[in-house]
């Protein structure tokens, strides 16, 4: 057993580690929000203790308890819904009282305040009882804690071109750099042939068109490289499968886009609120966009889901994260991440009632 203990009182650490000794079970120490999702990128766990008030990132001081909230919330991201099982650690006996339903929506799998008890629901006793209720729920854990969720088949959707960098279903594919051929490739690609499909070029056609010293070996190895790097980008961020020609196919006689992908082309650097033209499988469409509001934690720019989403709750669309999901054909952990992001920047809020809740913009 290997638990992620997240805590900064070395006090209380001394205790954990006793205790986690005793029963047996390695840990990790991590007394940070930053090192903690670290380390849940990095490794398997069977458990995590929580303390809620926790500092953002190492030597900075300013614990809150908004941290260790953030913090359950991405375990849920990264691990799976419900995954990994969490005990959240508190010394705000009342106030963690009146969060408990919120916590447990986000999460947690039981509460221990500290000081821990010396008999009764002890550290030992709280952490064997999660465990055990754990393994009842999830039969093959503990692998089963650590597992992300299955991924599915790559769907298809939005190739948007801005003039600095390309999204491919609202992710980062290519940035517009003086390194590589991606940009260039993509760009001559785009188009489409007056039969209506999308424009095909033999590898030595694209070497001779981007550069006269290119070769073809050169255009195919950095296809390959472009779609191995969609492949990784789809699979960690979008939980999708995208196979080898599901953006780029060379099948029928030269490279071009799938059949899957629609192409749009905008004219700002940055994805943003507004109605603009939007593309349909018929064809491709050319957008005009504004610049996007700015986050008050100046986050960057918005993806197409996030400007979609402002977008309707401007119109005064009720809008739920299953809306969001539907329309995108994305899993449930990246319309979370976009929407958690959104109310981090103070753009939008949740309204719980009436159940199950739905979004809506933000006063400011």
């Amino acid at each position: 057993m290997r638990v992620l203990v997240v805590e900064d009182d070395r006090e209380i650490v001394t205790h954990i580690e006793d205790t986690l000794l005793a029963l047996g079970y390695e840990h990790d120490l991590a007394d940070n929000q930053q090192d903690a999702q670290r380390f849940l990128q990095e490794k398997n766990y069977d458990l995590m203790l929580l303390d809620l008030q926790i500092p953002a990132r190492p030597n900075r001081g300013f614990a809150k308890i908004e941290h260790g909230r953030s913090l359950l919330e991405s375990t849920q991201r990264i691990k799976g819904k419900n995954r990994l099982p969490v005990i959240v650690m508190t010394g705000y006996g009342a106030q963690a009282l009146d969060q408990s339903v919120e916590l447990l929506a986000a999460g947690a799998a039981d509460f221990i305040s500290k000081p821990f008890p010396e008999s009764g629901r002890t550290l030992a006793k709280v952490v064997q009882d999660v465990l055990a209720g754990h393994r009842r729920k999830f039969p093959d854990a503990p692998a089963a804690a650590n597992q992300q969720p299955k991924a599915e088949p790559f769907p298809g959707g939005v190739l948007a071109f801005y003039p600095d960098h390309i999204q491919l279903l609202g992710e980062t594919i290519v940035e517009k750099t003086h390194r590589g051929h991606a940009w260039k490739i993509l760009h001559l690609l785009k188009d489409r042939s007056s039969r209506g499909g999308y424009v095909r070029f033999s590898g030595d056609h694209l070497a001779r068109t981007i550069h006269r010293g290119l070769g073809q070996n050169t255009i195919a190895q950095c296809v390959a490289a472009l779609r191995a790097r969609v492949t990784e980008i789809m699979r960690d961020r979008q939980s999708l499968v995208c196979g080898k020609y599901d953006m780029i196919d060379n099948h029928g006689g030269g490279y071009h886009l799938s059949a899957k992908i629609v192409v749009e082309v905008h004219d700002a650097p940055v994805p943003a609120v507004g109605d603009g033209e939007k593309a349909s499988a018929a064809g491709a469409a050319v957008s005009t966009v504004p610049a996007a509001p700015t986050g008050k934690n100046g986050n960057g720019p918005l993806n197409d889901r996030q400007k979609w989403v402002l977008a309707e709750l401007t119109k005064g669309v009720q809008l739920r994260r299953a809306d969001v999901e539907k329309h995108f054909r994305v899993c449930p952990r990246t319309t979370k991440r976009d929407l958690a992001d959104l109310a981090e920047r103070g753009l939008v809020a949740f309204k719980r009632t009436p159940p199950p809740g739905q979004y809506h913009l933000a006063e400011r």
